[in-house]
């Protein structure tokens, strides 16, 4: 989370290295951002100010607490982990069958 500090407005954007569409929009979403990264590779953190702090040629200073978790479900889909301990449901009840591919959504009844 970036913290504003002296009421100017410091936002910031996520998104992959190279790729201009951002996975977090600072302008609209807020100053917190929990974001699921969908591959392995870079990221961007770009932090700036708002557009009318910046052409005052103002400045801020800002704190970034950043954590990376990495998901312990192995390319299967988070529909098949309901109770969220990181381990596929089926194999707590002995019911997994090779035939299904759980990296796709769980299709309930």
């Amino acid at each position: 989370m970036l913290n504003k500090i002296y009421q100017i407005v410091v936002i910031f954007n996520i998104l992959p290295q190279g790729n201009p569409t951002a996975l977090f929009v600072g302008p609209a979403k807020g100053d917190h951002a929990e974001v699921t990264i969908p591959d392995n590779g870079d990221y961007v953190i770009r932090v700036f100010l708002m557009r009318n702090a910046a052409r005052r040629d103002e400045q801020s200073e800002f704190t970034a607490d950043i954590s990376v978790v990495k998901s312990t479900l192995k390319g299967m889909h988070p529909s098949w982990d309901v109770d969220g301990d990181g381990v596929n449901d089926c194999e707590k009840d002995g019911s997994c069958d090779h035939t299904v591919d759980y990296s796709l959504p769980r299709k309930l009844n």
